[in-house]
Parts: C-alpha cells; sequence; structure tokens
C-alpha cells in the first residue's frame, strides 16, 4: 500500500511538473497554441522601432557546489533610428529569474509570463543618436527532479548569451527572402545588436578557472573564490559563451597568436590534432584572406550532457567533450580527424562568421557555413592529401541526400537555404564551392572569396546577402562557367550538382 501511495504521488508529481506554465515540459508540449496566442497579444509591437545594444558589462557568479549562478550587468542601449523610442521590448532567458532597472522614470505596461516578454514604457524617451543604461540581475531558478534548469555543473559549467535579457519583438518566425531590402537592418545572429564592447568579471570556485571572450586583465582570489576579469579590445557580436571547469591547459604562441585549449585532464586524446587544426587555419585563412582579428584563440571543453556540437563566440571556441575522446586508431584505418576539422573549422569562422556577417535572410548560412565547410575541406586537404579531402566531402554528399530524403518541404536553392537546413548548407554548400574551385581553380576562387570579404568585412547595417556573394561570383568568374553557379548556388538542381561531383571523383580516381 505505501508503495502503491508513493508510486501515485510521484506520478502527480511528474503531471504536475509537466503541466506548470512557465515550465519547460509545458511549454513543449503548448508550444505552437502558446505562440499564436502570444503573436496575438503582442503583434502590435513586431514593427516597434528599438534601440541597439552597444555595450555590455556582465559581473557572473558561478556557484558549481550548488549548480546555480548570479549575474549582475549593464547594457548601454543606443538609438540608431531617426525617431523618438519610448516603448522597450525585453525577452528574458527562458530558465532564468530576471529582474530589469532602468536609469530613468519608466513603467511596465504589458507582460508575458511563459514567454517572458516585458513591454516598458519610458517617461523620457530616447532622443536619436542618445543614450540609456539598463542594468538587470539574473539568477537561475532552481533544478527540479524532471528539469534542469541550470547549465552550471560540479565540473564543466558551460553558459550562452541566452540567459542575458534580449530586446526587441522576437516572435516573427518568418525569415525573409534576401531581395528584400526591408530585412538588411539585422544580422543573422541578432536583432538587437550589431557588434558589442564586451568585459567581464567571473567568479568560480577555487579549484575552478573561469573563461570568457575577451582578454585576462587580472585574477584573484577572495573569501575563498577565483576572480577573472576579462575584457575585449575590439567590437564583437553578442554571442557568447561562459565555462568554468578543472581544467588542464595547453598553451602555445604560433606566429604572434597565442594558442589555448582547456581540457578535462584526463581527456588528452587528440590535443594535438586540434592544435594543429588551429595552426592549419591560421596559416590558410591568413594567406588568402588577412589578419586574423584577435591575438589569442582558445577551445574549451565542455560536457557532453550540454551537447555534442562546436560553438565560436569571440575569441573562445566551446567544443564538446566528444571531440576531445575521439578514438584516435580510427585515423590509421582511413577515417576522418574530426579533432583536427571541427577547430580548423570554427577557427575558420572567425573570418566567415566574424568578419563577413551575412544579413538576417534567406541564405545567411551559404555565406557562414557552406564557405567554412569549403575552406575547412581545403585545409584538410593540405594536412592529409585530395584523397582525405575527397572522403571528407562524399560524407558532406551522404549528408545532403540523407537531408533531401528526410525534408518534407520542398528543397530550395543553396542561395535561399533556411538556418535550420544543414543538410544544404554543409552538404550541397561544401561540395559547390569545392567543385566551383576545381573548374576555376583554387585561388582565383579564393582571390573571389577575399575580394568580396574586403567589401563588407566588419560592415554596418545594410548586412550582405548571397545575392550580393552569387554577383560578385559572376563577375570574377568566365562567362562560360556561370552554368556552374546556376545548377548549384541558383537552382535546385541536386542531379547536376550530384554530377559534377562525381567527374570530380572518377577524375580523382586512380585506374589500375
Amino acid at each position: 500500500m505505501i508503495s502503491l501511495i508513493c508510486f501515485l504521488s510521484f506520478g502527480f508529481y511528474i503531471f504536475q511538473q509537466q503541466n506548470l506554465p512557465g515550465n519547460n515540459l509545458f511549454f513543449e508540449k503548448n508550444k505552437t497554441a502558446l505562440l499564436s496566442q502570444f503573436q496575438e497579444k503582442f503583434g502590435k509591437y513586431e514593427y516597434t522601432k528599438q534601440p541597439r545594444i552597444t555595450s555590455v558589462f556582465v559581473q557572473l557568479d558561478i556557484f558549481p557546489e550548488t549548480h546555480s549562478f548570479i549575474a549582475n550587468g549593464n547594457y548601454t542601449l543606443v538609438n540608431k533610428t531617426n525617431q523618438t523610442i519610448d516603448t522597450i521590448l525585453i525577452k528574458s532567458g527562458f530558465d532564468e529569474i530576471t529582474k530589469i532597472y532602468f536609469e530613468s522614470k519608466t513603467s511596465l505596461i504589458e507582460e508575458d509570463s511563459i514567454f517572458k516578454f516585458s513591454v516598458y514604457k519610458l517617461e523620457k524617451g530616447i532622443e536619436p543618436d542618445d543614450s540609456i543604461n539598463l542594468r538587470f540581475t539574473i539568477n537561475n531558478q532552481a533544478n527540479t527532479l524532471l528539469t534542469q534548469n541550470s547549465n552550471v555543473l560540479k565540473n564543466g559549467t558551460y553558459l550562452k548569451s541566452d540567459i542575458f535579457p534580449r530586446l526587441g519583438y522576437f516572435a516573427n518566425t518568418n525569415i525573409k527572402n534576401p531581395d528584400d531590402s526591408t530585412a538588411l537592418a539585422n544580422h543573422y545572429q541578432s536583432i538587437d545588436a550589431d557588434l558589442i564592447n564586451f568585459e567581464a568579471v567571473l567568479s568560480t570556485s577555487s579549484e575552478q578557472i573561469a573563461i570568457t571572450s575577451g582578454y585576462l586583465q587580472n585574477v584573484w582570489q577572495e573569501n575563498g573564490r577565483n576572480y577573472f576579469h576579462y575584457k575585449m579590445d575590439i567590437p564583437i557580436k553578442f554571442v557568447l559563451g561562459f565555462n568554468s571547469g578543472e581544467f588542464e591547459v595547453i598553451k602555445e604562441n604560433y606566429k604572434g597568436v597565442d594558442l589555448r585549449i582547456y581540457n578535462h585532464p584526463t581527456h588528452n586524446y587528440c590535443l594535438n590534432q586540434m592544435m594543429e587544426g588551429l595552426k592549419a587555419s591560421l596559416d590558410y585563412n591568413t594567406k588568402y584572406f588577412g589578419a586574423y582579428q584577435h591575438r589569442e584563440a582558445r577551445i574549451i571543453e565542455f560536457p557532453r550532457s550540454l551537447g555534442s556540437y562546436a560553438t565560436t563566440a569571440g575569441n573562445c571556441i566551446q567544443m564538446s567533450e566528444m571531440r576531445f575522446i575521439n578514438d584516435t586508431n580510427s585515423l590509421k584505418n582511413g577515417g576522418i580527424d574530426l579533432s583536427f576539422y571541427v577547430a580548423a573549422h570554427e577557427l575558420t569562422h572567425q573570418w566567415w562568421g566574424n568578419q563577413v556577417i551575412p544579413a538576417d535572410v534567406l541564405g545567411a548560412t551559404m555565406i557562414t557555413e557552406s564557405i567554412t565547410e569549403y575552406l575547412t575541406a581545403k585545409i584538410y586537404e593540405k594536412k592529409y592529401g585530395k584523397k582525405s579531402a575527397l572522403k571528407f566531402l562524399k560524407i558532406q554528399r551522404d549528408r545532403y541526400l540523407t537531408g533531401r530524403a528526410d525534408e518534407t518541404e520542398q528543397e530550395v536553392p543553396l542561395y535561399l537555404v533556411n538556418p535550420e537546413q544543414s543538410f544544404i548548407s554543409y552538404g550541397k554548400g561544401a561540395i559547390a564551392f569545392y567543385i566551383l574551385s576545381e573548374y576555376i581553380g583554387e585561388e582565383i576562387l579564393n582571390g573571389i572569396l577575399n575580394e568580396y570579404l574586403n567589401k563588407v568585412k566588419f560592415q554596418s547595417p545594410p548586412y550582405t546577402t548571397s545575392l550580393e556573394l552569387i554577383a560578385h561570383l559572376k563577375k570574377s568568374t568566365p562567362t562560360n562557367l556561370h552554368y556552374l553557379i546556376t545548377d548549384m548556388f541558383e537552382t535546385t538542381n541536386p542531379e547536376k550538382t550530384l554530377s559534377h561531383f562525381n567527374n570530380l571523383l572518377s577524375k580523382n580516381t586512380p585506374t589500375r
């Protein structure tokens, strides 16, 4: 009987947690209906002009022993429009408890507790080119038996910038075409900031190191905790990562750039390949596309429980432990060196995604991911030879074919790829650029890409698009080869793309 009562009580607890408004489980079950309700209520704010975040300061205190954090921060908001702004829209972190403070008198006029969306009215509006400060405090919600509301772990914390409040109407899910000139004001990773000045003070337990973007200004201990002050010397995207852990640190200065890898002390199988990937990427990209914009490049390990991906934030690369524990014996059997490849890929994003930053329109990932995958294949080729590079591209071909088979919507051309369609941007995109390089030459294609990069790098709005890139490709490619660009970039023609790739494979297959 007692067991039955416990079982029923636990079942009721699960039901209660799953159906509690504001809970992640509740949200996922009812996402479509909730979003529709939100759009009906708050859609009137969709085109409300907002200031831009130009500066971010944060003090982030991480407590690994209690799986919690506290953040206190400040934004500088600048009115870059030509009209007075008196209404501020704020979307807070879904799993966080956020409090907002304005420096001038402000009223909260509407809010939605499920989407953590608030509308504030400023008593005195922000005039064009003027600025105000916004302060905030953030605490994580406590973890429960069924939900993990905090990514603070005992060892291996990884927090991202989605914990911070952001500005603007977020519920417009329709990505516009690159020929829509009204859609070029925001870049592909932000609707409320262009590039920001960034500074942070992090604290963590006495055994751990805390890391974020920027350069280390100072380190000290206070009340049994370690403190780290970071400051970035140039503006970066508002895409941030914060790590804390008991790390081993591998350091090497390569051609004036400090390379660092922060890894779990026992996860040391692939460190050499990662370091070689960073070096190879620096060599190749600086040769063709100019200087790396930072003085340091860091790879920081995070636990597999938080994901199996890698991403770039400022001068940091957050990388899953999956790449630190690869089976290195697979290379002896002709496998792909994923640790080298991922390190090279992520550092290449410093040019394609951080110097060249596309608009938030369809085709953006052709610029960021397709080019990066192509260049990574070339870097891989320089390290392991053409046969290995083609094996890598065969994997991308299979990724493309599998994605096509699973796609429920009609396939779109590469220049209109949706951010969610990685099978096109990575799979087809890498193949398309590589084939083009085979026809016109690696030096010529990279020269074309370099001209494009120098035209648009670090630009302010309006941001660049896939249409601008294709126009640049056509302008510098012989007219008799324009059909390649049409076949692979501008039309949905998988047969022709695969035919070009198969021709490439047959040309590079030894005959007996």
